[in-house]
Parts: structure tokens; C-alpha cells; sequence
């Protein structure tokens, strides 16, 4: 059997900015086998992130290195080139208003990621006197976070991901801060978690601008789908 085509990406809503030079980053279709391995119900968030990641090559540094909007973008890739879509569907969505549900089709052209603010693969911040290097986040960072924090942490336990060095004393050293102090960590978080904003469907009903996030989660990045009939392919953007 042959081998699924290595596909170049040339273009990352990163820019690359944050990887060394000559870097390079290709992925490859799902196979049979991948999207059933994806489809067992028991797999875990961090589970199914690092079975998408498997596709992906990465020249000059690892793959856990990929910037997070660059692996979502990555992610929508091998679904797009694994099954014949066209367009994706606001499956299971309702208007936040009326209720009724979402009938709206977007295009991988129409989802906008955010541009980095920054460009350097390391920031500095000084905390209380004492420098630390930050990273922003990674699909390492957020296995990590999936694996070793629950929902009831808070900001601060992520910004300690970011961080390249001694995370104890960054999280002693911000603990002793003020209020006032935590507001520069706040839009810190905002620079280094590029996100993908949300799209907006229109309700067919009353009109109402819904928002629709993709961001993040397993349903919208998995290449397994629901048909609602033989012609269409529906996929759930969650």
C-alpha cells in the first residue's frame, strides 16, 4: 500500500516568526485507520490532539512547538484533504435569542485568525525584580494543561506554562504582587495565546448575529463527521 501524500504548508497564521530558520511543516491525510482510532468515544481531549498531531511533520523543531493557531489551522488541513468538504455546517448550534437552530455554512477561507503581536519566540518580563522568559502557547502547553490542571485554575497556573525557567518562583513572585500589578500579566496572556476569533452566523428566524467558536475542542478538529443524508457531509464545529 502506498504511503498518504506529504503535503508542504507554506503559510501559517503564525508567520512562523517563532520557529528557527529553515523551518519547515508538513502533514498528511487521515488514513482509515487514523479516523477510527479517533473515533473511539473514551479518548481524551489531550488524546485525540496528540493523535492529530501524528500527521504532522515538523523540520527544526518539534511538533509539540507548533504554535496553537498553527495547529488548529493544521488540524483543519487534514480534514479538509481526508473527506470531501466543501464547506463546514453550524451543526447543533442554536441561536443564543430564539433558539432556533443555526443553518449556516462557512468556508476555511472565512475562519480569521489572530495575528501575533509579537516577534520573538521569547518575552521577557521582570516580576518583582526577578526576569522571566515567557513562550507563547503551544500545542505542548496545552496537552500539558489538559493533562495536569483542572477547570479550577486560573490564569496564573497557565501563564506558568509559559514559562521557560523556574516556574515555582514566578508563581511565589506573583503571588506576592498587588492587584494592580496583575493587570500587565493579563494582557501578557492575551499576546501569547493567539486565538481564532469567532465566525458569525446570522439566524435565519429572527436575524441575530450568533458567534460560533473554533477555537479549541475535539469535535471540531477531528476528521469524523455525521451525514445528514448521502449527498452532504456535515461536520460539527461544536
Amino acid at each position: 500500500m502506498s504511503e498518504l501524500p506529504r503535503i508542504d504548508v507554506r503559510e501559517l497564521p503564525s508567520k512562523g516568526i517563532t520557529y528557527p530558520e529553515g523551518w519547515k511543516v508538513y502533514y498528511r491525510p487521515y488514513s482509515v485507520g487514523d479516523i477510527l482510532a479517533l473515533s473511539q468515544s473514551k479518548l481524551q481531549l489531550g488524546d485525540i490532539y496528540k493523535k492529530i498531531a501524528a500527521g504532522i511533520e515538523t523540520v527544526g523543531f518539534p511538533v509539540e512547538n507548533l504554535l496553537w493557531n498553527d495547529f488548529i489551522l493544521l488540524s483543519l488541513f487534514r480534514k479538509c484533504t481526508s473527506l470531501p468538504i466543501e464547506y463546514f455546517i453550524a451543526d447543533g448550534e442554536k441561536c443564543e435569542k430564539c433558539g432556533e437552530p443555526i443553518d449556516h455554512r462557512f468556508h476555511l477561507e472565512d475562519l480569521d485568525f489572530e495575528e501575533p503581536k509579537f516577534n520573538k519566540n521569547v518575552i521577557i518580563i521582570k516580576v518583582k525584580d526577578v526576569e522571566f522568559r515567557m513562550r507563547p502557547w503551544t500545542l505542548g502547553m496545552e496537552i500539558e494543561k489538559l493533562e495536569t490542571l483542572d477547570e479550577t485554575k486560573g490564569v496564573l497556573d497557565y501563564l506558568k506554562l509559559m514559562v521557560d525557567g523556574d516556574k515555582e518562583l514566578f508563581d511565589k513572585r506573583m503571588r506576592e504582587c498587588t492587584e494592580e500589578a496583575w493587570k500587565p500579566l493579563y494582557q501578557l496572556w492575551s499576546y501569547l495565546f493567539l486565538t481564532v476569533w469567532d465566525l458569525k452566523a446570522p439566524c435565519k428566524k429572527c436575524g441575530t448575529e450568533n458567534k460560533i467558536s473554533v477555537r479549541a475542542g475535539g469535535r471540531r478538529l477531528t476528521p469524523f463527521c455525521r451525514s445528514a443524508g448521502p449527498a452532504e457531509v456535515w461536520i460539527d464545529l461544536g
